[in-house]
């Protein structure tokens, strides 16, 4: 099921917002007009916040996949996870200095028609301000990013610009997983007194971004441990060419029995790229022919970067998927054999 929905392309990049985000907003334009529209504008900056990052990483030849809208903020979903220090440290810090700067414009703007924007922020959090279309605008417009670039830059923590930040600083001195093993901890810190503070005050809404950031810390260092970890292996080494191929009109049952001869926990169906595994054989009855429940998962190129293919495969959410070379079959990748090289090679790392 698909969690979050495009809505625009903008220079070259698909811009989506999560299923929450949309709740969110028709939940506050139905309850009050004022605080739908402060989330909309907030959508709107935090785009322009995600692109000012991925306008970066395009820059030094990073491939930005898409922007994620969130509730509580956006992400730029790339293709890698292996960055330099100093491009990700330009890369985390140009969000958080756009929103300052916007900030900074509205402030002078406002301060030349004489309003006191910043006794408006404070009337803004009691929820007693009366003002014009065009004073909401500038003052929605002054807070939202002066929050965003404080928030993200100050503090440093993942997945906010800050805790990036401060990985890159540490990634110049230390090697990249221990420089994020490190911004981890201080990211999970950061988090319980967060949650601990939240929890003393009442606030739901605190506890539950404090909850984001703890799984966020721990989200970031295994997608990098992982990615180190597969980088030194070639995808060769990951295909197996001892396979089992069924045809589509093949019963269920079959199927079932050929997989436990010869101890398999998928298998390919057909000529066309179709796999069936263990999860879709439960979903039939054994006497239905495979072809009810076989998945098109895509194909991996037998050239691909390893930990290109794990992420493509557990993407899928299928234990296998084929690999092809040429327009041709050349094997298959099983989802066990990447985690099990996985945690050899994370074992022989800590030695």
């Amino acid at each position: 099921m698909r969690t979050s929905f495009k809505i625009l392309t903008v220079l070259g990049i698909d811009i989506e917002l999560h299923l929450l985000f949309i709740a969110l907003i028709v939940s506050f334009l139905a309850l009050d007009l004022r605080l739908g529209a402060l989330w909309i504008m907030a959508f709107f900056f935090v785009a322009l916040h995600e692109l000012c990052h991925a306008v970066v990483a395009k820059r030094n030849k990073i491939r930005v996949r898409k922007i994620i809208l969130w509730p509580i903020g956006g992400m730029a979903v790339m293709d890698t996870t292996d960055i330099r220090p100093g491009v990700e440290f330009r890369m985390a810090i140009v969000g958080p200095l756009f929103n300052l700067a916007v900030a900074g414009a509205v402030y002078l703007i406002a301060s030349w028609l004489g309003y006191p924007i910043l006794e408006w922020s404070g009337q803004l959090l009691t929820g007693k301000i009366t003002l014009s279309l065009f004073q909401l605008f500038l003052l929605y417009s002054f807070y939202i990013n002066l929050v965003l670039g404080v928030f993200n830059l100050l503090l440093p923590a993942f997945p906010l610009d800050g805790g990036r930040v401060l990985r890159s600083l540490l990634a110049s001195r230390m090697e990249y997983v221990k420089a994020t093993h490190y911004s981890q901890l201080v990211s999970l810190g950061i988090s319980f007194g967060l949650f601990a503070f939240a929890a003393l005050d009442g606030d739901l809404w605190l506890m539950l971004i404090a909850m984001f950031i703890a799984f966020a810390g721990m989200g970031e260092y295994q997608a990098t441990l992982i990615h180190k970890t597969l980088s030194r292996v070639p995808l060769s080494t990951l295909v197996s060419k001892d396979y089992v191929k069924v045809r589509p009109s093949d019963k269920i049952s079959q199927v079932a029995r050929v997989m436990m001869r010869k101890k398999k926990s998928a298998v390919l169906v057909g000529d066309a790229g179709m796999v069936a595994d263990l999860n879709d054989l439960s979903r039939a009855k054994p006497d239905q022919p495979v072809s009810r429940v076989a998945r098109n998962v895509g194909h991996v190129a037998a050239g691909a970067r390893t930990e290109e293919a794990y992420r493509k495969l557990s993407t899928s959410g299928a234990l296998a998927m084929p690999v092809v070379s040429r327009g041709k079959l050349s094997g298959i990748i099983y989802r066990a054999d990447f985690e099990k090289t996985i945690r050899i090679l994370t074992a022989l790392r800590k030695r």
